[in-house]
């Protein structure tokens, strides 16, 4: 036993520094300017080349509001200005950031583990007979292996190394989650505040984080989402005033963030739908699907609340996934924050079908994504249907994961009640079908 835990202790250790040499070594100049170049990556509300150009208009006594640059808070300008004459400080920043990341998921998998093992332990008298190989195994080192699934991450490396601003959204909201689960209200509205500053579509994680707190406080539900709304809307609102003092007591900031979040002018590609789709539109149908795709968002929030109350760190998982796929500038650092949750969830997998094919589609996607984006803007021998496909490619696998997992989930639940294997009925099998 002694051996194994210093194997094991040894092997994370190496992962560990790999993790961390190889974002070191892409966070030099020339790397990294060239990852923040790419449409995957970076979007109009993430890129650190625009925060750059923010910083410099700013410097030369200009509003990085005026024109169609900078879509970032003021908050965000302000701090890396003020980095700005310390060398290596923004490296430092990004490296430090990612680490505390990594450090969040270690504690929310140790968190995780001992909730499931002690609800399934108070409710197995509820349970049917012989469900016991569907019953959660404890997980030696839990904690690090989840820690290592998002330090090891390539979308993690890559948003990292690209200085995107995706990296402080996802520490924000990363340990908002864990402050939930330790029932912490005023910590987990404040990240979660920062992170809705940033990027708004965050503040649908509200109600499933107010769920969180009640599910460990053991509060009434409604208490606990009416407290979480108000003292996240207080901290919304402070930030708002903070922004609105750094910006120079001036309001641009709402429409170049918030209103160019939500309706969409720049139709710079990038791994999502929206702009493909604006593109092609005809322009007296734009308002209407701009309302449909923008609500589509926030829409499921309400029945996956009516369903998951009694799970809401898995309604967590779920509208962070729902988030990072359905937003208008989604990025591939958007999905690292569920995608590695799911990890969380290794007991489901025996349930999710079709493993293999959503294998396939995201490693085919990611390869193809950057390969017709090279044919239609570099080799000029393509178009932007191309790139579309593969995008359709990646988030198609990405709906395919997220749908079988929510399946095995509620599968799963069933199964824990009414066993394994289906009742009889005239001698044949039942079939079970999930409404």
């Amino acid at each position: 036993l002694f051996i194994h835990t210093v194997k094991m202790g040894f092997t994370t250790l190496v992962l560990g520094v790999c993790g961390f040499l190889l974002r070191a070594a892409l966070l030099n100049k020339s790397s990294s300017e060239w990852l923040a170049k790419r449409i995957e990556i970076s979007t109009p509300v993430s890129s650190w080349r625009r925060v750059v150009e923010g910083v410099t208009l700013l410097d030369h006594g200009y509003s990085p509001y005026e024109g169609d640059i900078y879509h970032q808070s003021p908050l965000i300008l302000a701090f890396f200005r003020g980095l700005s004459g310390v060398p290596l400080a923004v490296e430092a920043v990004f490296l430090l950031t990612d680490l505390l990341i990594a450090y969040a998921f270690y504690h929310i998998a140790q968190l995780y583990q001992s909730a499931i093992l002690a609800h399934e332990k108070s409710e197995k008298k509820t349970y049917a007979k012989g469900v016991d190989q569907i019953l959660y195994k404890s997980w030696d080192n839990i904690g690090v292996q989840v820690a290592l699934a998002y330090w090891l991450n390539p979308f993690a490396i890559v948003t990292c190394a690209s200085r995107s601003t995706t990296v402080l959204t996802t520490f924000m909201l990363t340990w908002s989650i864990l402050a939930a689960m330790r029932g912490r209200l005023l910590a987990t509205c404040l990240g979660l505040a920062l992170a809705s500053h940033h990027d708004p579509y965050m503040a649908v994680m509200a109600i499933p984080l107010a769920m969180l707190i009640c599910q460990k406080t053991k509060s009434g539900l409604l208490q606990c989402i009416i407290q979480t709304l108000l003292v996240f809307g207080a901290l919304s609102a402070l930030l708002l005033g903070l922004a609105f003092h750094f910006s120079g007591g001036s309001w641009d900031f709402v429409q170049a963030t918030y209103g160019f979040v939500f309706t969409v002018p720049d139709f710079t590609p990038n791994v999502g739908v929206f702009w493909y789709l604006f593109t092609e539109m005809f322009a007296h149908f734009r308002t209407f699907f701009l309302w449909v795709f923008q609500l589509h968002v926030f829409f499921y929030i309400l029945p996956a609340g009516m369903r998951l109350w009694r799970h809401p760190f898995f309604l967590v998982y779920l509208m962070a996934h729902v988030v990072g796929l359905f937003k208008s500038y989604p990025a591939v650092g958007d999905t690292v924050l569920p995608l590695t949750l799911l990890c969380l969830w290794r007991h489901l997998f025996m349930y999710v079908r079709s493993l293999l094919v959503i294998s396939c589609m995201f490693l085919a996607s990611i390869i193809l994504m950057p390969t017709f984006w090279y044919l239609w803007i570099i080799a000029g021998s393509g178009n932007a249907n191309f790139f579309y496909s593969g995008t359709l490619a990646y988030n198609l696998a990405h709906v395919m994961l997220l749908s079988g997992t929510v399946t095995a989930f509620l599968r799963r639940e069933f199964d824990l009640k009414h066993g394994t294997t289906p009742p009889q009925i005239d001698g044949k099998p039942a079939i079970v079908i999930l409404e």
